[in-house]
């Protein structure tokens, strides 16, 4: 099911980054790299006055982002990205949106976080 509201789905990739650095930010995590498998967005995130209608989304996400130590984004192809996109898919099967982020980790998401893991070219 789509969020409401989203004029593109690099609008709702923005979005879901904002939203994950907005979770992160009430989390005891200081050190905080976003990886997306979409280039696009990576490319906004890096250059936002490229794309002036996600500029805003864009500086909002910077502003909550200043709470980290260390805060980058980096592009990172989906195929070395399984539990990301093992989570897109659950979450698309969803039929209803739920604006929240659950503390329980899915027991079949793990080896697709170990795979991750070793295929990582970020330590740990």
């Amino acid at each position: 099911m789509a969020i409401p509201n989203v004029p593109s789905s690099l609008f709702a990739e923005a979005e879901a980054v904002r939203w994950a650095v907005l979770c992160l930010s009430q989390s005891p995590h200081r050190k905080v790299h976003i990886c997306s498998d979409c280039q696009d967005v990576i490319s906004v995130l890096h250059d936002p006055d490229a794309w002036p209608s996600l500029a805003p989304l864009v500086h909002k996400t910077f502003e909550i982002g200043r709470s980290f130590e260390d805060f980058a984004f980096s592009y990172r192809p989906r195929s070395y990205n399984h539990a990301a996109d093992g989570l897109a898919r659950a979450a698309s099967q969803l039929q209803t949106y739920i604006p929240s982020l659950v503390n329980v980790f899915p027991i079949w998401l793990q080896p697709l976080v170990q795979t991750d893991l070793q295929n990582s070219v970020f330590s740990v």
